[in-house]
């Protein structure tokens, strides 16, 4: 079907091309919007953790790890479109990774300095004792497991 550019026009000029709606329907425009805005970022960025997980499970489900040899139909060879793949995903990943030029802020250090010097300051109900003084809650519950 891809390959009738101009018969399903020339049919009738106000139907949509068959292949527009599988397009949409398989891949939304909110997720092509975000591929190509990614593709056109540099590094540093933090590319989307879901789609990238979905495009592994789709790559690895979705292929075999092995196919049948051309050439002897009794062996079994690795599929390595399938690792190539996999590769690619991985390797756009890690495309986007770069040091960071961070600033200290040596009111944070100070900040961080004292809550981690803090008696108890890592204990989980010191932490929401601590919250609850900055912003008492609106609920007289209490949150499971904490006084």
């Amino acid at each position: 079907m891809t390959r009738l550019a101009t018969t399903p026009t020339s049919v009738c000029s106000r139907a949509p091309h068959p292949t527009d709606a599988l397009s949409t329907d398989l891949l939304g425009d909110e997720t092509r919007q975000y591929r190509a805005r990614l593709r056109a970022t540099g590094p540093p960025a933090l590319p989307f953790l879901g789609i990238v997980l979905s495009d592994v499970t789709f790559c690895s489900d979705g292929n075999p790890s092995t196919r049948r040899s051309p050439l002897a139909p009794d062996k079994q060879l690795i599929n390595l479109a399938k690792y190539n793949g996999l590769w690619r995903i991985v390797a756009d990943v890690r495309r986007f990774q770069a040091p960071l030029a961070l600033a200290e802020v040596p009111e944070v250090q100070i900040f961080l300095s004292k809550v981690f010097a803090e008696k108890d300051s890592t204990s989980i109900e010191h932490l929401y004792r601590k919250s609850l003084s900055v912003e008492p809650r609106t609920s007289t519950t209490p949150a499971p497991g904490l006084p």
